[in-house]
């Protein structure tokens, strides 16, 4: 009987465990959020992660709602909680109903999230805000597309990493970067397919903003003027020791790939 006793125990414990990790997700969700079949709400989600207790969010369905992290983190600490990355995916191959996606923008602040498996789209914004020390992780499976404003914008601080993630098909360009210590970082995925009616189809770099490209792909994105792939702009900073550029389209300037403005930083670009 006692060992009987201490295997429910343990049984419930690890059951414990599991459930406060990872935490199911959907629009009508009303739920525990501990099985697929049961999802909370995102609400109900934000609410577990100020306790520390959540290391990812799976999303099933369509959130039709701004996602928004502000402050979360030092909200946390004030508790004595320290908070690590959180990843929200979907379901790895789910389609139809169970498919993960996100239809309006996403807002990240003081906050490190990892996207994967999940469709970021259709926002009548940008896609993706990041600011304020925010870190935003595209892994594989993350889609950043179909957005009125531009995929992924950066002000103020805001970090991307491009980890597999694809940007693409969006507006108003793919990524913009502005301000001091906006960074991304890209090590492998695709910029692609993005339009601008100004400068900057794929990736427009600001002043004190700072790119820096070891793998991956830029191709096939757009520009009314300059930098159908890359524009960087007077006090920007461009980094490539990888990857590929090529294939982009720009209505004016002699290099519709990549175009720097006097006065840019960083080193030489690659071009393949």
């Amino acid at each position: 009987m006692k060992r009987f006793t201490l295997c429910f125990l343990l049984i419930s414990f690890y059951v414990t465990l599991f459930a406060q990790e990872i935490v199911y997700v959907s629009t009508s969700g009303s739920g525990s959020g501990r099985i697929e079949t049961d999802p909370t709400t995102f609400a109900s989600a934000k609410s577990i992660i100020l306790a520390g207790e959540v290391k990812k969010i799976i999303i099933i369905g369509i959130l039709d709602f701004e996602i928004e992290f502000d402050d979360i983190r030092d909200k946390a600490r004030s508790r004595g909680i320290t908070l690590e990355e959180i990843i929200i995916t979907g379901i790895p191959g789910a389609t139809g109903a169970r498919r993960a996606v996100l239809s309006r923008a996403v807002r990240i602040n003081r906050f490190n999230v990892r996207f994967e498996h999940i469709e970021i789209s259709d926002s009548a914004h940008w896609g993706i805000m990041i600011a304020y020390d925010g870190i935003i992780t595209l892994g594989p499976g993350a889609v950043v597309r179909n957005n009125q404003g531009s995929g992924v914008h950066l002000q103020s601080g805001g970090t991307l990493i491009i980890d597999g993630g694809e940007v693409r098909d969006n507006n108003s360009g793919g990524i913009v970067i502005i301000g001091e210590h906006s960074t991304v970082t890209m090590h492998r995925g695709v910029i692609r397919d993005n339009r601008s009616p100004n400068i900057g189809g794929g990736v427009s770099i600001n002043p004190g903003g700072h790119f820096t490209m070891t793998g991956g792909l830029i191709t096939g994105n757009s520009a009314v003027t300059h930098g159908g792939g890359v524009v960087v702009l007077s006090g920007g900073r461009f980094d490539q020791t990888g990857g590929t550029i090529s294939g982009n389209v720009a209505g004016q300037g002699s290099n519709p790939n990549v175009i720097r403005e006097q006065g840019t930083l960083g080193t030489d670009f690659i071009l393949r």
